[in-house]
């Protein structure tokens, strides 16, 4: 049987080929899209988010000063600490020590939703007693309940740390301008009160 020649297939059309201006262009609108789109995003985030942060700060007739922020994910509480606070350090406060007013004297407590997550109150005093006296004194008053001892700190400070379940209380010393300085803290976290 004779075969039959096979003619060639008809050219096609000639391929278009786009001029790489173009593509450059498409590709710039592309990413300028993007990131009108990314900015438009952030921009509304932040009103969004602007308006459902309230940040409160009131002063008490002692001059005590309260700063509440309330968000939607949670709520801080910042307190300055006033006397009545000392007791719920459950820390000995060291015999005649002067209560320092400064910024150091402050209840902080952290919430979001139903779970409290840290707690913390602050008192800082001071006195002219050695540090010697000072650190006697704590070693006597906590005794066996310390957990951990550090002799001089990165600071220079003498610490008395407490762990107990959910709770860390520690006691810090230091010289500062001739006077013995008195660090107490009270640490919670979890689902427990700072008092």
């Amino acid at each position: 049987m004779a075969s039959r020649p096979i003619n060639p297939a008809p050219p096609g059309p000639p391929q278009r080929q786009t001029p790489p201006g173009k593509v450059l262009l498409i590709v710039v609108l592309v990413l300028a899209t993007m990131i009108a789109a990314s900015v438009f995003a952030i921009y509304m985030g932040i009103r969004i988010l602007s308006h459902s942060i309230s940040v409160r700060e009131v002063s008490g007739a002692t001059g005590n000063k309260e700063v509440s922020i309330k968000t939607p994910a949670g709520n801080v509480e910042i307190h300055q600490a006033t006397e009545a606070d000392l007791g719920m350090l459950g820390l000995p406060v060291y015999p005649g020590a002067r209560r320092v007013s400064d910024n150091g004297n402050a209840s902080l407590t952290a919430n979001f939703g139903s779970q409290n997550l840290v707690g913390v109150l602050a008192a800082k005093f001071e006195t002219d007693d050695p540090i010697q006296e000072v650190r006697s004194f704590y070693e006597d008053h906590l005794a066996n309940r310390v957990t951990r001892y550090i002799e001089k700190d990165s600071q220079g400070k003498t610490v008395f740390e407490i762990k107990t379940g959910g709770q860390e209380k520690i006691v810090a010393l230091h010289e500062e301008h001739g006077a013995t300085r008195i660090e107490l803290i009270k640490l919670v976290h979890g689902n427990r009160e700072v008092n």
